[in-house]
């Protein structure tokens, strides 16, 4: 977990990271659960192998999106955001461990013929399935990184992002001036102190400023 979330990190990779974990997971759960309720024999090593390669793909999950949802909700408060999802996650898991509890009682018949007792229990048909919609729900996901967006911005790593560099990230060449222009209105706009530079707190309130005059337009 400490790895991957540092590989994560660094990277910015939340998606790709977050997806292979679930499929790790959900691989594991399935080579588990079949070898439990068909009654199939592994040796220890491959046991002990199986459960400690399912926790540690399950275990990154959850400090992976939460730092994904500090990023995508930037900047909301980064307490509450996280409050809200272990909050969230914890009534999930408190609704799911009596559902797991009741399909275990029940055993469904997949693959015959691989063992002795052909059947895989509830609960971990329970378990697989819902790794596979998040899994599927997930490919999906394509929000913005906002937190990161003022670094990408501030390409001299200077703290403050200055007039070239916001025309540098809007695509200006020296001959476009509609967009040199669109370039300097904007940095007019967000730089209020008028320092000729671009703050990382005039940068928020800019953004704020401009999705909610997007939201009375739209």
């Amino acid at each position: 977990g400490i790895l991957l979330g540092g590989y994560v990190d660094k990277t910015k990779q939340f998606k790709a990271a977050t997806l292979a974990c679930f499929l790790v997971t959900i691989s594991t759960l399935g080579m588990l659960g079949i070898a439990e309720g068909y009654d199939i024999n592994m040796p220890q090593w491959v046991v002990v192998a199986g459960i400690l390669t399912l926790g540690a793909a399950a275990g990154p999950v959850q400090p992976i999106s939460a730092e994904l949802a500090v990023e995508v909700s930037y900047p909301c408060d980064e307490a509450a955001v996280e409050a809200t999802q272990q909050l969230c996650g914890n009534a999930f898991s408190a609704l799911l461990v009596p559902l797991c509890v009741a399909a275990s009682a029940f055993d469904f018949s997949v693959f015959p013929g691989i063992g002795p007792d052909e059947d895989i229990r509830g609960d971990t048909v329970v378990l697989m399935a819902m790794v596979a919609a998040v899994t599927l729900i997930f490919t999906t996901f394509k929000a913005e990184l906002k937190r990161d967006s003022f670094d990408k911005l501030d390409a001299d790593g200077s703290g403050g992002i200055d007039a070239g560099e916001l025309k540098m990230a809007l695509g200006c060449v020296d001959d476009d001036i509609a967009c040199a222009e669109d370039a300097l209105s904007m940095f007019e706009r967000a730089d209020t102190d008028g320092d000729g530079v671009i703050s990382k707190a005039e940068y928020e309130r800019f953004r704020k400023t401009e999705s909610g005059e997007k939201g009375k337009r739209e």
